[in-house]
């Protein structure tokens, strides 16, 4: 039986009892059984109980109402706690991964649909199509939203038990293009000295020694390795000219 149906039943049953007092005021001049007792001090007497009951019922009532209110402020609580965590986490997903507009139909708007076991992806589904695509950690700060998600859930777990029933929340978010900032490997010392001899101590593209700096061929971004197969060096002119193309 529920919460609500045995209100409802507590409150027939007082209803049965006021009913039933009630009758016995009216037939009293017919009982046989209470010779003895005026028939002013049985009617007092049953107004007293019936005072009685009627107090006990509206306490009762009270009770019931502010256990009713205290459970809906409670409610409003956690869904603004919900609401205020789903923002941080779709705020942090924006700021902290590379996701990227809908490669099917261009739409920006994606829902995070789960997180890696340590924040180093995302799967992101679009609004739109449906289609889904993982984006990968872009910042140190990346790793914040397992935080953020776990707090979530603890909220859906106890809103849950006040609404009898399971409840979810949606993370919604327009996606924007995130440049990656994770700090890289330092390269080894004899990689270093391997590349600077193999390109003779200049630019590879225009041939300057001024303000030369190792290039991967291969961005990192792309999988690209420390190796010195993968490297090469590039006055800052032609590395700023080349970006992140391969």
């Amino acid at each position: 039986m529920s919460k609500r149906d045995s209100g409802g039943l507590g409150c027939l049953v007082v209803s049965a009892v006021l009913f039933a007092i009630w009758g016995i005021v009216q037939v009293e001049p017919e009982l046989p059984d209470v010779p003895d007792v005026p028939g002013e001090q049985l009617v007092a007497i049953s107004i007293a109980i019936l005072g009685a009951i009627s107090f006990f019922g509206i306490c009762f009532i009270l009770l019931k109402y502010q256990k009713k209110r205290k459970r809906r402020k409670r409610i409003e609580q956690l869904n603004q706690q919900v609401e205020e965590t789903a923002g941080r986490i779709a705020q942090c997903a924006r700021n902290n991964f590379t996701a990227k507009a809908c490669s099917r139909c261009y739409e920006s708007e994606v829902e995070m649909v789960r997180i890696s076991p340590s924040a180093r992806s995302i799967l992101l589904k679009c609004r739109n199509c449906g289609k889904e695509q993982w984006a990968k950690a872009a910042t140190e700060n990346a790793a914040k939203i397992l935080n953020d998600d776990a707090h979530l859930g603890g909220l859906l777990v106890r809103l849950g038990q006040l609404y009898e029933e399971n409840v979810t929340a949606s993370i919604v978010f327009p996606v924007v293009e995130v440049r990656e900032d994770i700090k890289r490997e330092r390269l080894p010392e004899g990689v270093r000295n391997e590349i600077w001899r193999r390109d003779g101590g200049r630019c590879v593209q225009c041939g300057s020694q001024k303000d030369l700096e190792f290039d991967h061929i291969i961005p990192v971004s792309e999988g690209g390795a420390n190796t010195a197969r993968n490297l090469q060096l590039l006055c800052e002119a032609c590395n700023r000219s080349k970006g992140a193309k391969i």
